[in-house]
């Protein structure tokens, strides 16, 4: 085989794969191995002053302790999520990057992924104590409301899964048109986030299967959990994202490559030909 073509495919017949989203997102990780290592131990490191915050806290009030740990933890974890989906958002436009696009990114995106952990933050604690409430509440009215509400929890789960992606795109003017642009802002993030969540349903789903997966994976190895797990999310989710903006036109869609045959470009030598004839 001597060369390659490409052939189209429209967005109407793209349909996203949760397998492939995370497989895609694993390769990544390791081709840029050292760059994820590096900002992914950052965050284990910042995660880990925070907790040392947390614990001084509750020891010098216990009262307030959990307040101002929790404080603590979505002034940093955020924004460390944010610079990460910042940088795997340059890998796959794809651009030049280094590990001072982390901090750029980190920096670019504080406060606004400070506003999205926030309201991440309400939203759990809201449905982690009506979940509470019901299981405790012996009633035939508990059991359909605390159905309810761990549905939408896995809602609300899924649609986690794309909003820091989104954030990173949307502020780069992924979603821009050419004489309008789009809204900004964390409530623009939630909007987004729930109309994908929405459109791909199991597709999200089993993303979030996977994510449960590796969490899970890199707890039991510890070392994972310390020194990747963070980077490889943020990779796994910029890549979902990437999937799902495929389908509705958004990204272009990578063109399939197809080998063509030597035949194809055999071109005769006169010599040959005289000699044969």
């Amino acid at each position: 085989m001597n060369t390659t073509e490409s052939t189209s495919t429209s967005p109407s017949t793209f349909s996203p794969n949760a397998l492939r989203a995370i497989w895609q997102g694993i390769k990544l990780t390791w081709d840029k191995l050292g760059l994820i290592l590096a900002f992914s131990l950052t965050g284990s490191l910042a995660v880990m002053l925070v907790l040392a915050c947390w614990i001084l806290f509750g020891k010098l009030h216990p009262a307030y302790g959990t307040v101002l740990g929790l404080g603590v933890a979505l002034m940093v974890i955020p924004p460390l999520f944010a610079g990460a989906c910042h940088v795997a958002h340059l890998v796959l436009v794809p651009d030049e990057l280094s590990y001072a696009d982390f901090w750029r990114g980190l920096s670019k995106y504080y406060w606004l992924s400070v506003q999205l952990g926030v309201i991440q933050a309400i939203v759990c604690i809201i449905l982690g104590v009506n979940i509470s409430f019901y299981l405790i509440w012996k009633s035939p009215f508990a059991v359909i409301a605390l159905v309810a509400s761990l549905y939408a929890l896995i809602l609300w789960l899924m649609m986690i899964l794309y909003q820091y992606p989104v954030l990173i795109a949307q502020e780069a003017g992924l979603f821009d048109d050419p004489d309008h642009k789009a809204k900004r802002g964390a409530f623009a993030v939630l909007r987004r986030s729930l109309f994908l969540t929405l459109g791909s349903p199991l597709y999200s789903f089993l993303v979030l299967l996977g994510a449960i997966l590796l969490t899970a994976l890199a707890v039991v190895t510890a070392v994972l959990f310390v020194s990747l797990w963070g980077g490889l999310l943020c990779f796994v989710l910029t890549v979902t994202l990437r999937e799902v903006l495929m389908k509705y036109g958004i990204v272009p869609i990578p063109l399939p490559i197809t080998a063509i045959p030597d035949e194809g470009f055999h071109i005769p030598r006169p010599e040959r030909d005289l000699g044969k004839g």
